[in-house]
């Protein structure tokens, strides 16, 4: 068993010549882009996900303060909970708080700004049943009687910009997985090729030996697999340290539409499977490259 396996690594050195660095690189750099893609694809699609949730289940209401009366504005505020609390298709409704307004607003107006000095609106959040249509012109004209100086805010239409920006994003970045794919996969077509003519006169003596054109595309095949590994483990962990600061920088956005974007199991499973997705290319490429190199020329 051990002589065999000194035969093996000593007929095709394959680890020595170009064509195994430059595939090492190229499959690195591959798969970095990828995984950046890959996890922009994923953030986005949360983005829009969260995005129709939005649109489809829930409102603001906006009560304008009473400077001159704190408690006429508390009053107007019960009025529009209480309203919303026993209106058909409503699923919840309450007060944002102060603190979380003055949170949301301190990215926006800096530190300086005392917002408490500023006359701030109340503001209800309203989430209504799935499926469940609001007519928001209706629902306007019975607010303006029950309390006055009262507006829905919707975000109909900007979160509609918003979600189809979000979704040609997501079509770009599909695009650039494709070619990315493709950029890889013509690498190793290219490496494979360029092996081949290196060690040329080393696989003729083999075919004379009696090793068969599959004998020799499992060498190459093996070799790529453990390349695919090495490249796909370094290229995932490059890109998760770049995600790494750009999520550091990314937290000085507090407060913004950004905040609503996550990864889920199902993309963490994805990008994590980039590896063992890497090496399985490699190894099928490499394969049927020699296969087909191999077939036509010898």
């Amino acid at each position: 068993m051990k002589n065999k396996k000194l035969a093996y690594h000593s007929e095709l050195p394959l680890e020595k010549d170009g064509a195994d660095l430059f595939l090492k690189i190229m499959s690195s750099i591959s798969v970095f882009l990828f995984t950046i893609t890959l996890t922009g694809y994923f953030l986005v699609s949360s983005l829009v996900d969260n995005w129709d949730k939005d649109i489809v289940n829930g409102f603001t209401i906006q009560v304008m303060p009473d400077d001159k009366d704190s408690a006429q504005t508390d009053l107007r505020v019960n009025k529009v909970i209480g309203f919303f609390e026993n209106s058909e298709g409503i699923e919840k409704v309450r007060l944002i708080g102060d603190k979380q307004i003055n949170k949301l607003l301190k990215p926006w107006l800096g530190e300086k700004v005392d917002i408490n000095s500023l006359p701030m609106p109340k503001l209800v959040d309203v989430r209504v049943k799935k499926d469940f249509k609001a007519d928001f012109d209706k629902l306007a004209a019975d607010l303006v009687d029950i309390a006055p100086y009262t507006s829905i805010n919707s975000h109909q239409v900007w979160l509609n910009k918003l979600i189809n920006f979000a979704k040609s994003i997501k079509i770009l970045a599909f695009g650039v997985l494709i070619l990315v794919f493709s950029s890889c996969t013509f690498s190793i077509f290219y490496a494979t090729k360029t092996s081949l003519g290196i060690h040329k006169n080393i696989i003729e003596i083999l075919h004379i030996m009696g090793a068969t054109d599959d004998y020799i595309a499992k060498q190459y095949a093996r070799r790529s697999f453990f390349i695919g590994l090495f490249s796909g483990l370094l290229g995932v962990i490059s890109a998760f340290i770049a995600l790494r600061f750009i999520q550091v920088f990314a937290l000085e956005l507090q407060g913004s539409i950004f905040d609503k974007a996550s990864l889920g199991f199902s993309a963490y499973f994805s990008i994590a499977s980039i590896v063992m997705f890497t090496a399985l290319i490699l190894m099928l490429t490499a394969f049927y490259t020699v296969k087909r190199t191999l077939g036509k020329i010898m």
